[in-house]
């Protein structure tokens, strides 16, 4: 007689730990994720958590990806400019990939990039009336990975200005991004204290005065604004103290005018740094202040003929301004009619992880620069003829919600 067996157990299937889960998930790329979204409620709850996305951002590579606008002008009757977050190699190879391509944000009118932080790009624009004037602005933040954008901000009246500058960043005390509008009015040519403060903080219903700033903003390029640079919970402007006239770089008679100004996002104070010893001429150009490896920098002309790039070794700090570079147009191969440009400056794009490389954009020669500081040479990456790139942002990929 047959003995029976017993029935055969079903199986279940392996269980994970949720922390182990989101161990796995923190090695894969940002799109993965986003694709990976959809396979569960659980894994959407999880990667969109904000535990898990700032473990994500902090495990994101720094200085691997860069925000650059876009003037696409193949067509003369189609003129398209675009935000575009690209990568370094993509860069070198003077070739934007498709999907970055797709992940760009299209610039209508005169919208602009003001700055990239946690991965969210602000955006700002106007709002022309029937005489094409405006004294109206508005903001708006986007996240190139998640392709999300906020709405649109309420809006920065600027009654009778001069020059808008504006800055982005996060308020690590309040755990908020923060606006901050200088608009500098027509009465400020005369009275530097008439420079106004406002303050836009991301889901409330308008922009707060903050009173007047201590100096008055050098009014910025054409293509390249003196918008505040953000670094440590701070935005940093080039301005000018104990100023009567136009802020303008022209204007500019003594660089002991010149300093910069430093607003601490959480307290909503300011410091004064002053510029480097070593700049002891007042350059042509007006300088451009940036940040390259998490480190604030600032570049000018020497005389026309050279290249300098100095960097703050200690943020606050003024007595840690190091040179970084100080190299002749000649050895950069630039072409001797692009050697003074207020349109398109030379500006420093992104710097490799251990210092030894750094990319300059050449907009006006149509080039990305690359200076290798071990052995001093340059290589020069054509960029694609019909196609302008301008205004060169740190930046790094996340998924923080643009909300």
């Amino acid at each position: 007689m047959e003995s029976r067996r017993p029935p055969t157990q079903l199986r279940q299937p392996p269980y994970l730990p949720e922390n182990v889960i989101m161990l796995i998930l923190l090695w894969l790329p940002l799109k993965t994720l986003m694709q990976f979204k959809c396979v569960c409620r659980s894994w959407n709850s999880l990667i969109s958590s904000p535990v898990f996305v700032k473990l994500k951002y902090l495990r994101s590579p720094k200085g691997a990806n860069i925000m650059l606008t876009i003037e696409y002008l193949h067509d003369p009757q189609h003129h398209i400019i675009r935000a575009v977050p690209c990568s370094v190699p993509s860069l070198l190879n003077s070739r934007l990939s498709a999907a970055s391509v797709y992940s760009s944000f299209p610039i209508m009118d005169d919208y602009w990039v003001v700055g990239t932080c946690h991965g969210l790009v602000c955006l700002a624009g106007p709002i022309w009336d029937s005489e094409d004037s405006t004294d109206e602005f508005w903001v708006k933040i986007w996240n190139p990975v998640t392709r999300i954008a906020s709405g649109r901000s309420p809006i920065l009246p600027c009654n009778s200005f001069v020059s808008l500058e504006l800055g982005f960043g996060y308020d690590y005390k309040n755990e908020a991004y923060k606006v901050v509008a200088l608009i500098t009015s027509l009465e400020a040519e005369k009275d530097s204290e008439k420079c106004q403060v406002k303050v836009y903080t991301m889901g409330d219903s308008g922009w707060r005065d903050k009173g007047s700033f201590p100096a008055l903003p050098i009014a910025g390029r054409i293509r390249n604004k003196n918008d505040g640079i953000y670094i440590t919970g701070t935005l940093n402007w080039l301005a000018l103290r104990n100023f009567e006239g136009d802020n303008a770089w022209e204007d500019v008679t003594a660089l002991d005018q010149v300093e910069i100004v430093s607003l601490d996002l959480g307290e909503e104070t300011y410091k004064h740094f002053a510029l480097p010893d070593g700049l002891d001429e007042r350059p042509i150009l007006t300088p451009v202040l940036g940040v390259l490896n998490e480190y604030l920098y600032l570049c000018h002309d020497y005389d026309t003929t050279n290249f300098v790039l100095w960097q703050m070794k200690e943020f606050g700090n003024a007595r840690s301004w190091t040179l970084l570079l100080n190299v002749t147009n000649e050895h950069l191969q630039l072409d001797s009619f692009f050697l003074v440009s207020e349109v398109f400056p030379l500006v420093p794009m992104c710097m490799s992880e251990n210092g030894d490389v750094v990319l300059i954009l050449s907009a006006e020669d149509i080039a990305v620069i690359q200076y290798d500081f071990k052995d001093d040479r340059v290589e020069r990456h054509a960029i694609p003829r019909g196609e302008v790139w301008i205004q060169p942002k740190d930046y790094t990929e996340s998924l923080v919600l643009p909300l």
